[in-house]
């Protein structure tokens, strides 16, 4: 099992304790905080593995292979990861995501749904 967050602060700490044995939790992002806000346990006694990644740094084809990587599955292996949000529910989506309710990435549709 594997898990990356993109909020950092108490969801990445709720990730690491939620990753099945010998799992990987990504993290990538520090929206809402830097801190890791839990203890080693996971790490140790059930051998989850925390990677660090710099987006912000990363070279320009590092990333473009990254998104390379998600094109190659087709939409199907978006489609796993995405929520389609009308702009009027953006609030309430904000707030599913920062509470932890919502799991990979909203993507606002401004028009008529297709």
């Amino acid at each position: 099992a594997a898990a990356v967050d993109v909020l950092g602060g108490a969801t990445l700490a709720r990730l690491s304790g939620g990753t099945q044995r010998g799992g990987t939790v990504v993290a990538l992002g520090d929206v809402r905080g830097r801190a890791l806000h839990t203890g080693l346990a996971p790490f140790i006694r059930r051998g989850v593995t925390l990677v660090g990644l710099d987006m912000r740094e990363a070279v320009q084809s590092r990333r473009a292979a990254g998104w390379a990587r998600w094109a190659e599955r087709g939409p199907a292996g978006l489609d796993a990861v995405i929520q389609r949000v009308a702009l009027d529910a953006a609030p309430d989506a904000a707030r599913a995501l920062l509470d932890g309710r919502m799991q990979g990435r909203a993507v606002l549709r401004l028009g008529a749904p297709r």
